[in-house]
């Protein structure tokens, strides 16, 4: 997993535990069912840094369903076509979930919030949806190369505009960059234990390395040390 919409924690959580799932919830009075699983039941731990500082984390899959109508389609010989509701259906969301205790979660699938609450259940702590400053995270890292910006709030006609490219090259995407306020960035060969990550980071929590061999525990570290000190809320 190296990609994901984080959530963390507003208050001290314990360790996560899938064992009072699944759990009843009612919509339009039929009863449906949600459910957190743990698939490794093992917290891993791992050394972040050279003083001995571990993380705890694990993954694991949320889902819940939820009541749809049903559509039906037919096609008559005449060539028209109808297009009707025909009932209801019981479907279930699902999404992959990352937890890292006491500091964050992350969901794939950016559209399940529902994961929150089930986490929550399972650790006693509160979720709050991300936002980072990526203000902080420029001023942090001068030298970084940027391949898209998103600006709002600038100094000119267009209060919002998008910037793709060589941005550094770029003198008026430069500007955005040092002035304007940031709600996306596109990053290329960001140095990172060893390596040369280009990765997305959005103002609204989405990070997203556009690496295959960055696996689930790298990308934890990744989002230890680099993305989670720039937490505005």
């Amino acid at each position: 997993m190296n990609r994901g919409a984080i959530a963390h924690f507003a208050d001290a959580s314990g360790e996560i535990d899938d064992s009072g799932f699944p759990k009843p919830h009612y919509e339009d009075g039929e009863k449906l069912l949600s459910s957190l699983e743990v698939r490794n039941p093992t917290v891993l731990t791992f050394d972040a840094y050279t003083d001995g500082e571990s993380i705890r984390w694990n993954r694991g899959r949320a889902a819940k369903e939820h009541v749809e109508d049903a559509k039906s389609t037919e096609i008559h010989r005449d060539g028209r076509i109808d297009v009707g509701t025909d009932g209801t259906r019981v479907r279930a969301e699902v999404t992959d979930v990352l937890h890292v205790q006491d500091e964050f979660i992350v969901t794939q699938n950016t559209e399940c919030d529902f994961a929150h609450s089930l986490v929550e259940d399972a650790t006693g702590g509160e979720v709050v949806d991300t936002r980072l400053d990526l203000r902080g995270f420029v001023n942090d890292y001068p030298e970084v190369k940027y391949s898209l910006g998103g600006f709002y709030d600038r100094d000119a006609a267009a209060d919002k505009e998008v910037s793709i490219g060589h941005l550094n090259k770029d003198e008026h995407a430069r500007e955005n960059i040092d002035s304007a306020k940031i709600n996306r960035l596109g990053i290329e060969n960001f140095s990172y234990n060893g390596r040369s990550l280009d990765f997305l980071i959005t103002e609204s929590g989405y990070v997203d390395i556009y690496d295959s061999n960055v696996d689930t525990t790298e990308f934890v570290q990744f989002l230890h040390d680099i993305v989670m000190p720039h937490v505005s809320n």
